[in-house]
């Protein structure tokens, strides 16, 4: 075998292993969202911590993937394409499950603190939801004229600290049903939610304001 086919075949093998950090984030986080809901229903340690490690070593691989695919040089717009959907897939599922399980312990316990958990994390699964694919739309339109808008930094940042926040939330809210676990007050997870969903929004209107000289492009042409 010739030094360059070596070579090859190990980016090859280096280029599978970092796609597989990339998309082992989705499968990790559905079982994580699994077992928050299911210590919902069963609360116990054993269930909480084991959804709360599957989330973290969710979260871990989007640290990894991206520096690894760089320091091999096995960059790809696949894996480009791939980062920022298997980010999607992760809030797509922490929000919602976080949402169920403040509402079921609202309807357990019947306190007002769970139902301004689960009010406020409605809304940032709401508008991240509108979010994305308002930036989506964008993005497809920009194509269509050459636009290479790259990820913002707050964009960037959105993401990073969304990690450690959900799993913070997620933490907070099993605990409140797991006998003798430890108590915190509500006004620590309300304050990075709110701060989520702030740079959220933030986020939303960066992007639209890159992005709009292609939107107006893309509008009706003066003859």
């Amino acid at each position: 075998m010739s030094k360059d086919s070596e070579i090859s075949l190990k980016q090859k093998r280096q280029f599978a292993f970092v796609s597989f950090l990339t998309f082992v984030r989705a499968p990790l986080i559905l079982i994580g969202g699994a077992l928050a809901i299911l210590n919902a229903f069963k609360p116990s340690n054993i269930t909480l911590y084991s959804a709360l490690i599957l989330m973290i070593l969710s979260a871990f691989t989007d640290l990894f993937d991206g520096k690894l695919a760089r320091k091999w040089n096995v960059t790809s717009k696949f894996g480009a394409l791939a980062d920022p959907l298997m980010d999607k897939i992760f809030f797509a599922v922490v929000f919602p499950t976080a949402t169920f399980v403040a509402l079921f312990i609202y309807c357990k316990t019947n306190s007002n603190e769970l139902l301004y958990q689960a009010l406020i994390l409605l809304a940032i699964d709401v508008v991240a939801l509108l979010r994305d694919h308002w930036v989506t739309f964008m993005r497809v339109v920009g194509s269509d004229f050459g636009a290479e808008v790259k990820a913002a930094f707050l964009g960037k940042l959105r993401t990073f600290i969304g990690f450690p926040i959900m799993i913070f939330v997620h933490w907070y809210l099993g605990c409140q049903i797991i006998p003798n676990a430890i108590k915190i007050g509500q006004i620590v997870p309300l304050v990075l939610e709110i701060s989520f969903l702030a740079i959220t929004i933030i986020t939303t209107i960066t992007y639209t304001k890159a992005y709009l000289p292609y939107l107006r492009m893309a509008g009706p042409k003066n003859k």
